[in-house]
């Protein structure tokens, strides 16, 4: 089931543990949807970052972390752009899982392709996404470089 009131506002954290019964749950916001994760550990410079979910159990735990695994499956969601503080080890936030977000590259990037978590830590690219497999959604425009802000229109990680 899918929340209609977020827990807290896009783009901050809170390190309160009674947030830990909704670890895991999605929440609409116009367009958008969010899911509550918790930082496995500190993250740095957060804004635009693909996160990765660890995995307790072979499930997802929503403990979250940037990766520098090429497309990487366990792929959860972006950090929103208004989340621009560190966010400290321990602490809850929403993470964006479907509509457009913006991403950044990790090198240069087709209009329309598939993008997938690159080897560049928190950064997206299309070069190694081969049949849909470890893909976070379609490029909604091209980057000409790495470092550049991406539209990507999320899908595949509710």
């Amino acid at each position: 089931m899918i929340g209609k009131v977020l827990p807290i506002p896009v783009g901050q954290t809170d390190t309160g543990t009674w947030l830990a019964s909704s670890l895991g749950r999605l929440y609409e916001d116009g367009a958008k949807t969010y899911r509550l994760v918790k930082a496995a550990a500190e993250i740095t410079t957060p804004t635009k970052k693909v996160l990765v979910s660890a995995v307790a159990s072979g499930a997802k735990s929503w403990s979250v972390n940037t990766t520098t695994t090429a497309n990487n499956w366990l792929a959860a969601g972006v950090v929103p752009s208004s989340l621009t503080a560190t966010i400290a080890s321990g602490a809850y936030f929403l993470i964006q899982v479907s509509g457009a977000a913006t991403c950044i590259s990790a090198a240069a990037v087709a209009d329309g392709g598939l993008v997938g978590t690159s080897t560049a830590a928190g950064k997206v690219d299309d070069a190694t996404v081969a049949a849909g497999v470890g893909c976070i959604g379609n490029a909604l425009e091209s980057a000409a470089g790495a470092d550049e802000d991406l539209e990507v229109e999320l899908r595949g990680l509710v």
